[in-house]
């Protein structure tokens, strides 16, 4: 499973060229492509690959509907961004819908 794990991180880290990348379709992926249903399991998998994503140099983002669109996560330390995803998708009660929560993106320099 591990090598699955990194086979999905690697290709979304080769989206986020042309696309940001969101929890959701992590999540998705996870339960199709690894056939797993119970819901601690498919959260620690998405975990592992947003670790991936993390250390592939990825960032955490939010995306809003009017400028700045994109705005990093103010924290990008590997172990604040898994926190924060966790406990809001616990808040949540149920996996997240298209946009919730996180998206991931390369990194922007500052210009």
């Amino acid at each position: 499973m591990i090598d699955k794990i990194s086979e999905i991180a690697q290709g979304y880290v080769e989206e986020t060229n042309v696309d940001y990348v969101g929890l959701w379709q992590i999540i998705i992926r996870v339960r199709h492509e690894l056939e797993i249903v119970e819901r601690v399991a498919v959260k620690k998998a998405v975990l592992m690959i947003i670790r991936e994503l993390l250390a592939a140099g990825l960032e955490a983002v939010t995306l809003r509907p009017r400028a700045p669109v994109r705005v990093g996560w103010e924290n990008q330390s590997v172990e604040y961004v898994l926190d924060r995803i966790s406990r809001e998708w616990d808040v949540l009660g149920r996996d997240p819908n298209p946009g919730e929560i996180v998206w991931f993106d390369q990194k922007r320099e500052l210009r």
